[in-house]
């Protein structure tokens, strides 16, 4: 297992692996920000990444997007982008309950190579039914690179009563150097 983790990092030129969506939150209708509260409830079908029901894929890699690669809880995250000249996605349907306060929260961590910044990017978008992007929850690239977990929380409450898209894109610049960036969400 420690082998193939690196032959895969040998054989990536820039990679961006997403890893760690913590879930869709549905809080109670309290007003003010959103937190976690103990009445919580997950929207998202296999938020945690734990298979790939739930999501529609697409990579232009050899490699699955869900896998134990650098899994922050449970056995499984997101890991996009794992090669040079990457275009990978992940998306979900979610259908939104009006009258609620509704939170994204999830855990990212980028790690690189790279030198110089800005090449390889990751985002984190709500779309309407049809795929046209409402809001960006989340842009990240090689500039945001942390070797640690980091959290991230916002307020969806705007698309409470809606059918939206999630949707998790990261794309890898076609350098060909042996530069690796890696974003994982979970």
């Amino acid at each position: 297992m420690m082998r193939n983790v690196r032959d895969r990092r040998r054989r990536m030129g820039l990679a961006f692996a997403l890893v760690a969506l913590a879930g869709l939150l549905l809080l109670p209708a309290t007003g003010g920000s959103p937190a976690l509260a103990a009445t919580c409830q997950e929207m998202a079908v296999n938020g945690g990444f734990e298979s790939s029901d739930g999501w529609q894929t697409s990579s232009n890699g050899s490699y699955a997007l869900f896998s134990n690669y650098l899994a922050r809880s449970g056995e499984q995250a997101a890991h996009l982008a794992g090669v040079d000249n990457a275009v990978d996605s992940a998306t979900t349907t979610l259908a939104l309950p009006a009258d609620s306060t509704i939170a994204l929260s999830f855990w990212w961590q980028v790690q690189t190579q790279e030198s110089g910044g800005g090449y390889d990017a990751l985002s984190v978008v709500i779309a309407d039914s049809q795929g046209n992007p409402l809001f960006v929850v989340a842009g990240l690239s090689d500039l945001n690179a942390v070797d640690v977990w980091q959290e991230t929380s916002v307020d969806l409450s705007a698309f409470a009563g809606q059918t939206v898209q999630l949707g998790i894109e990261a794309r890898t610049d076609g350098s060909g150097r042996a530069d690796v960036t890696y974003s994982v969400i979970d």
